[in-house]
């Protein structure tokens, strides 16, 4: 089983979006560009996931969309436990629940992401930009702890 950790692309600020709340702030579009760059990469490294967990605020939402068209996923579940600052345990809980030895992409926010990548991997460095992603091969399902096998971050 393998779990991609996605950040959603570059967003729009509230002002420049015109919006009245965090919640509403739409990708950019070059937060478009990223995401469809980065999700080509992880196509290319032969990752091939069967469903997609996503936050369900509107960049995270666009993200998981351009991702499932690239990868022709018919399945995105929003969670709201994915939309705010968490529990890492109560997060972890929800991934396994539902993709229990389905390969997944988790679509989300930082410090979140990276947060839960370090937590299952035991690495500190892992960084996630704007549409950056770690691919982690979960070892054991039970105790949820796997290594890192690629952290990909489109270049500045």
């Amino acid at each position: 089983m393998e779990i991609a950790f996605f950040r959603h692309g570059q967003a729009l600020s509230i002002q420049e979006a015109g919006v009245d709340s965090d919640f509403e702030r739409p990708l950019s579009q070059n937060g478009e560009k990223q995401v469809i760059e980065s999700a080509n990469n992880l196509k290319n490294n032969n990752f091939i996931p069967q469903i997609i967990l996503s936050s369900s605020f509107k960049r995270a939402e666009r993200t998981s969309k351009i991702i499932a068209d690239i990868f022709n996923i018919k399945e995105i579940n929003f969670l709201k436990e994915l939309s705010i600052m968490n529990d890492p345990n109560i997060i972890i809980d929800v991934i396994k629940k539902n993709c229990f030895i389905k390969n997944a992409i988790i679509v989300g926010h930082q410090p979140m992401l990276g947060l839960l990548a370090r937590i299952i991997t035991g690495e500190e460095n892992i960084e996630l930009k704007p549409a950056g992603y770690a691919l982690i091969e979960i070892n054991d399902v039970k105790i949820f702890n796997g290594r890192l096998k690629l952290n990909f971050n489109i270049a500045d």
